[in-house]
């Protein structure tokens, strides 16, 4: 039964966690520039959000749009 309960936990914590917008902050990430890499680390469908000064790189931008990440400058 414990296990069931923890197996349930465990699958609401991630459909919460699925409509997070991932955050992405110079302390955090320890860099400025955005990468496709760095796109491929999210989930279709997410917002990412940044804040201002980052540099996005072409092929990310094109990752975002095939992917339908939306983009949002703080």
């Amino acid at each position: 039964m414990a296990d069931k309960r923890k197996f349930t936990y465990e699958v609401l914590q991630n459909l919460t966690h699925d409509k997070r917008s991932p955050v992405f902050t110079e302390a955090e990430r320890g860099k400025r520039v955005i990468t496709e890499s760095d796109i491929n680390e999210l989930k279709d469908g997410q917002e990412l959000i940044l804040s201002k000064g980052y540099i996005i790189t072409p092929l990310a931008k094109d990752r975002l749009k095939q992917r339908k990440i939306a983009l949002i400058l703080k």
